[in-house]
């Protein structure tokens, strides 16, 4: 652009005022800008190969075509050429994420692997439940055997139950066992883990599904008329109730309940389980008292979950634009709000299954249920680990199957994030 400059105040056609010299100008700054951004583009397409040379790029400086910045970064380019030195290394945690996000995300479909996540998962819950069951105090020889066994017979048991080996070859032969499908026997029944496990767990599902039934129906329904009638009185009665059901404490409302229903009204029995083989009317007059105290917490949190969604969806447009079409107020209210607001609530559903599979122990103790957190607690206390691990395990693994079946529900309900686990 100088030389031109300078070529045009040379020029001896310049002269003031004409309309030659006026269009001459114009022909000319056009010519020098079409040549100067063809130059740029040169350039720039040089530099990216790294095949600029010192004689273009001094020319490039001089031209004031590319900035100090990319003059700059080229020198130093140049000169880490020049010297033969390599490029800096990565350092370890950018090499990962490099592989991670350029070469392993390609290759491995995100549901494979978000099952290759729970993996570690699961290998710790194994160990620490490991760790914290034999660094309890006390024998689990003495304790079977009792505190009058002599010395001798304690010490053979210990030998047979492969309680005097080291903890890290214990653990070592655990974990094989648990890869062939091994999860040991218990040491006071002598029956395998897995089959007492797995006949525990028909009380449990059960339990916690019928807890489900009644805290979603009862939460949804109360949060639509909650919305309906908001503001009013309605609406301050369904928030009580909500904020109650988290307050009681499930112990005692379970003892309410089997005083009133049992007690007094003789309508239910207030301990004692009738499985489905004896009968569903019968199974389930054993069942409804223990999935109503379970289901009161789960309420109070599911309505709110509910309640403040279909608040925040009352706001937007369609739910106006559907109004404005002469849509009735219930229509509206359940097709169009309700629908969008029971996303969040699959989360946290999908959670608390998970949670309740083993953590109605008070309920099952409370209601003589044979249940998994009941057999959990009873091997606790008496020492039985092999059962203990096995029951922890089982849980930790149903735990992660079931949020990870949430997180594929929810991706199915919702075409928004349908895309991350395409």
């Amino acid at each position: 652009m100088r030389s031109h400059a300078r070529h045009l105040r040379a020029s001896p056609l310049r002269r003031p005022g004409s309309r030659k010299e006026t269009s001459w100008l114009v022909d000319k700054l056009m010519w020098c800008m079409s040549r100067s951004a063809a130059h740029q583009d040169g350039e720039l397409d040089r530099l990216r190969s790294g095949f600029l040379s010192r004689s273009s790029l001094r020319r490039t400086r001089s031209g004031g075509v590319l900035s100090r910045r990319r003059s700059a970064m080229h020198r130093h380019r140049r000169g880490r050429s020049r010297r033969n030195l390599p490029d800096p290394p990565l350092t370890p945690g950018a090499e990962c994420r490099r592989v991670i996000d350029i070469e392993g995300r390609g290759d491995v479909p995100p549901l494979a692997r978000r099952v290759i996540q729970t993996v570690p998962v699961v290998l710790g819950v194994v160990t620490l439940t490991f760790i914290m069951v034999n660094v309890l105090p006390g024998n689990v020889a003495t304790t079977i055997l009792g505190e009058s066994a002599t010395p001798q017979s304690i010490a053979a048991l210990e030998k047979q139950l492969g309680l005097d080996a080291p903890l890290v070859e214990r653990f070592g032969d655990y974990l094989l066992q648990i890869l062939h499908g091994d999860f040991g026997s218990s040491v006071r029944t002598g029956d395998a883990v897995l089959p007492t496990v797995l006949d525990r767990l028909s009380v449990s599902v059960e339990l916690m599904v019928l807890a489900q039934i009644i805290a979603i129906a009862a939460a949804v329904g109360l949060a639509v008329l909650a919305v309906r009638f908001r503001g009013g009185v309605v609406d301050k009665v369904c928030s009580a109730l909500a904020s109650a059901g988290i307050s009681v404490p499930g112990f005692l409302l379970g003892v309410l309940l089997v005083l009133f229903f049992a007690v007094r009204l003789r309508l239910l029995p207030a301990v004692g389980f009738v499985p489905l083989s004896g009968g569903l009317a019968a199974n389930l007059k054993t069942m409804i008292l223990p999935a109503v105290t379970l289901a009161t917490a789960e309420f109070g949190v599911y309505y709110r979950v509910v309640h403040s969604q279909m608040l925040e969806i009352l706001d937007e447009q369609y739910v106006d634009t559907a109004r404005s079409k002469g849509i009735t107020e219930v229509r509206v209210l359940i097709v169009h709000v309700l629908r969008n607001a029971l996303f969040p609530l699959v989360t946290v559903v999908g959670l608390n299954v998970g949670r309740l599979l083993g953590g109605a122990v008070v309920v099952e103790s409370i209601f003589a249920l044979p249940g998994v957190g009941r057999l959990m607690i009873d091997s606790i206390l008496q020492r039985d680990l092999p059962m203990v691990q096995g029951v922890v395990l089982f849980l930790a693994i149903a735990y992660v199957l079931v949020n990870l079946l949430v997180d594929v529900i929810y991706t199915l309900l919702d075409p928004r994030v349908r895309g991350s686990l395409a």
